[in-house]
């Protein structure tokens, strides 16, 4: 499934040709970016190709402690061990010659494919104008609100007409939070305090015409709550049969970044129990386990990553690109 309204960028195979990333990945992932480019904390990213502490082990130490280097700052990154030795075995297989740059470049290239067919999985259908109805699923205080008022924002501002509708009904604080950001965004909003959250997306999805992006709010649940997940399964059932045609529907589970491997987790759980097409992630910026992403990509690659949130404005969130990610992510230049 994809977002529809910005494509990812096209990728870039090589690290010394790699699109300079944007002072939004830099910045958001300064904290991670310093394990493997030590004194780069700060957002500018002005960075060697090949980290210095790597050629220094290869060369001093030999390369098995360039490799054992390699490791723990991927486990520092919460890539996980699963993911950390996968990147590696494979990548010291295509490593064929003594030299530490290809030695990185092949750990590069590793990488770079664990991503791309997640990257790759979305479908471009920027142009269409068939309705895209998008629910955001999740636990409580992972940024669903936030995240929704900038995906609205971003929609709007590609001239595409957008609606609300906070099914999170009966939590009054929430459905306000929700309006501040609708109205940020530019976007109109649905919302019915106290009434069945079904009914509130009935209502929704009865407008004519309706707009060609929606995003649909949910209250936080956890995936062993039978009482939510079955109220969440009949908001699935109303949008399904109020959909128009050839509409495109998408429900993300929204993952906080910041809490690394217990975000796979509940990624993992949540869809044993709903049918998921992608994953969101927020408050990447400001956390050092941004290697999160590389264990999502290895152990679920069914579900694409749908979108980052990179910050707090309402411009602060991106696509997923697997190169301008890894650039950021591992002080890349060009």
């Amino acid at each position: 499934m994809s977002w529809s309204f910005l494509s990812p960028a096209q990728e870039t195979p090589s690290p010394e040709a790699t699109t300079q990333p944007t002072s939004l990945w830099q910045k958001a992932l300064a904290k991670t970016r310093a394990l493997f480019q030590p004194g780069t904390t700060d957002p500018t990213g002005s960075n060697q190709n090949t980290p210095p502490e790597w050629l220094s082990q290869w060369q001093t130490l030999g390369p098995e402690a360039a490799w054992e280097w390699l490791e723990t700052q991927l486990l520092r990154a919460d890539v996980g061990l699963l993911t950390t030795d996968h990147l590696l075995q494979a990548a010291k297989a295509k490593a064929t010659d003594n030299s530490p740059q290809q030695a990185w470049h092949a750990f590069y290239q590793q990488a770079l494919q664990l991503l791309t067919p997640n990257n790759q999985s979305q479908a471009n259908t920027a142009a269409s104008d068939t309705p895209h109805i998008t629910m955001l699923v999740g636990i409580n205080g992972v940024g669903k609100t936030t995240l929704i008022g900038k995906l609205a924002y971003q929609a709007h501002q590609q001239g595409h007409s957008t609606l609300i509708i906070a099914a999170d009904t009966f939590r009054a604080a929430a459905e306000d939070q929700l309006a501040i950001w609708a109205e940020r965004a530019q976007t109109p909003l649905i919302r019915r305090d106290g009434a069945d959250p079904a009914s509130v997306v009935f209502e929704g999805l009865s407008l004519d015409p309706l707009p060609s992006r929606i995003f649909v709010d949910t209250a936080g649940r956890l995936h062993n709550k039978a009482n939510l997940m079955a109220e969440l399964d009949k908001i699935t059932r109303i949008i399904h049969k109020k959909a128009p045609p050839h509409s495109t529907l998408n429900t993300w589970l929204v993952l906080d970044a910041s809490l690394g491997q217990n975000s796979l987790t509940q990624a993992q759980l949540f869809h044993n129990t709903t049918p998921l097409t992608g994953i969101a992630l927020t408050k990447l910026d400001g956390t050092a386990k941004g290697g999160i992403i590389l264990a999502i990509a290895h152990q679920l690659p069914h579900l694409p990553i749908t979108a980052l949130s990179l910050g707090e404005s309402l411009t602060s969130l991106e696509p997923f690109s697997p190169a301008q990610f890894l650039s950021a992510f591992l002080g890349l230049t060009q």
